[in-house]
């Protein structure tokens, strides 16, 4: 029997905008904010984990779908980071896991969880989109 494992692929909304009217500085300070903000977020035993420019993969292992979203929950109301003028920094989400997408491989979850995040950025953005909301 398979277990659990979800992922969190996360993007930081309009973040090259925060480089180019603040600087690469202020983009690096959010980046720093957001790492410490998903570490508060999760589970010793999970992971976060800088993916490239201002995206994040949170690994989530012995994770069911309703227990990551309770992650996202919790992502989303500590907020993940501020600029400056204190104005909040969102971010959209995609969400995988693994027993309730049928993924056959780490690739395969990672893939849809990138796949809902498109959505979540085509959609509006500062939002998660999950398995059930596909």
């Amino acid at each position: 029997q398979q277990s659990n494992f979800a992922v969190l692929f996360i993007d930081l909304d309009k973040f090259k905008n925060i480089n180019d009217t603040l600087g690469h500085d202020a983009g690096d300070e959010i980046l720093r904010q957001t790492s410490k903000a998903l570490s508060s977020c999760i589970r010793r035993g999970d992971a976060a984990i800088r993916w490239g420019g201002e995206e994040f993969l949170v690994l989530l292992p012995h994770t069911e779908a309703s227990s990551a979203k309770n992650v996202v929950q919790r992502i989303m109301e500590t907020g993940l980071a501020q600029l400056p003028d204190g104005t909040p920094v969102t971010a959209s989400i995609g969400m995988a896991e693994l027993v309730e997408d049928h993924a056959a491989s780490w690739k395969e979850l990672v893939e849809l969880a990138d796949q809902r995040l498109y959505k979540a950025n085509q959609s509006g953005r500062a939002k998660c989109i999950c398995p059930d909301s596909t």
